[in-house]
């Protein structure tokens, strides 16, 4: 794999990573279900970690990993928003400046 193919799939990952991480966080909080406190204090570890990244890159960019690993959305959400072509241009570097951050 190479380039944006790589940054891709990291961003794949990272965006399960997180939803798991948040809902034990989320559940934990709620007590609905119990966890060790060491897995507890991984998850919260995670979630803060990716959400700080995302806090560190530009409006734009920003916005794309909010949407895209924070949300979880796919697909063509972003066509309200911008035009394809500034999608791209800034998703590129949204990957790349995120992983960076990480």
């Amino acid at each position: 794999m190479k380039g944006f193919e790589k940054d891709r799939y990291e961003i794949r990952l990272l965006r399960n990573a997180y939803a798991s991480h948040n809902r034990r966080v989320s559940e934990a909080i709620d007590s609905v279900r119990f966890y060790s406190q060491d897995k507890y204090e991984m998850s919260l570890t995670t979630v803060k970690r990716i959400q700080f990244a995302v806090e560190m890159l530009e409006e734009d960019e920003r916005f794309i990993i909010e949407n895209e690993v924070i949300l979880g959305k796919e697909g063509k959400w972003y066509r309200t928003f911008c035009s394809p072509s500034k999608y791209y241009r800034c998703r590129r570097k949204a990957y790349r400046d995120f992983l960076r951050c990480l």
